[in-house]
């Protein structure tokens, strides 16, 4: 019976995509032909059924996982998780919060979404989440969905019986810390570890060369319907928009965080959520602590 074992549940821009791709180089490893079906968090992919879910995954395998950070962050994923399976493994990776939210803000910005500068984004944002649209909830969320702790709390309250596996993003960027990271995961999902899997980090934030490609991309109504008529697989448009999107990043240097700007609330809000963090995941984060 089709069943998925493990969710990589997020969070968002903490290096998902870059595990997304280690485990998809496993032939034991069965994940959907696209990272993040939303089929979990969005209504309107919930409602194209369980069918339609199973056919997202393209490969049998061993076992069947998903990794899709909008689980984490919107609260009705858990429960429609456990409709399926009551106790799936579940694997999260959480980055520095005020680092994650910037970096949340430039892809927003990169993309044509955000027309604010990060200080007016966040000081305008609970307004902004106010709203139903879920396009306004995942694309504006920059410090709530950083809020790490409640959403991992909710999860272990609707699954008490589930594994839960925490890693730190900043792992992917030393070599020996790297590796044992791959280790603990594929010990949790109980397969061997492939000794010779490459270190990669992709998905990283980026300015795009050309903005009116990227407005093309990620705006433009007219162009969606069209592409709809003429590539009607979903999985084939999510592939060509991939790769006009990789075509089209720069290797221009992003802006930095400046934590100078930062306003003591904001400072003490990351420093709050490190310290529930420690608690629940039992990782060492003071380096996080502004």
């Amino acid at each position: 019976m089709f069943k998925i074992d493990f969710f990589i549940l997020g969070a968002q821009k903490s290096g998902t995509s870059t595990l997304h791709e280690v485990l998809r180089s496993n032939s034991l490893i069965a994940l959907p032909e696209n990272k993040e079906t939303h089929y979990f968090s969005f209504d309107e992919k919930y409602k194209l059924g369980y069918n339609w879910y199973k056919s997202q995954f393209s490969n049998n395998g061993k076992i069947y996982g998903e990794v899709d950070p909008s689980y984490l962050y919107i609260k009705k994923s858990a429960k429609r998780i456990k409709e399926i399976n009551s106790k799936p493994k579940f694997i999260i990776i959480l980055r520095k919060p005020i680092e994650r939210s910037f970096s949340h803000y430039l892809m927003s910005k990169n993309r044509g979404y955000e027309k604010l500068s990060f200080k007016e984004a966040i000081d305008i944002e609970s307004s902004r989440l106010e709203s139903t649209n879920i396009f306004d909830i995942t694309n504006f969320s920059y410090l709530d969905r950083s809020n790490y702790s409640k959403q991992i709390l909710l999860y272990k309250k609707v699954f008490p019986e589930s594994d839960f596996l925490y890693l730190k993003f900043d792992d992917f960027f030393v070599h020996n810390k790297t590796t044992e990271m791959y280790k603990k995961v594929f010990s949790f999902l109980d397969l061997d570890y492939e000794s010779e899997i490459k270190e990669i980090h992709i998905n990283r934030s980026y300015s795009p060369k050309i903005k009116f490609i990227n407005n093309l991309l990620y705006n433009n109504i007219f162009i969606k319907i069209i592409g709809k008529i003429l590539v009607p697989k979903n999985n084939y448009r999510f592939k060509i928009k991939k790769y006009i999107s990789e075509l089209n990043k720069s290797k221009k240097r992003l802006p930095k965080l400046n934590i100078g700007e930062l306003s003591n609330d904001i400072i003490q809000w990351n420093n709050n959520e490190v310290n529930k963090l420690n608690k629940i995941t039992k990782l060492e984060l003071e380096n996080w602590i502004i």
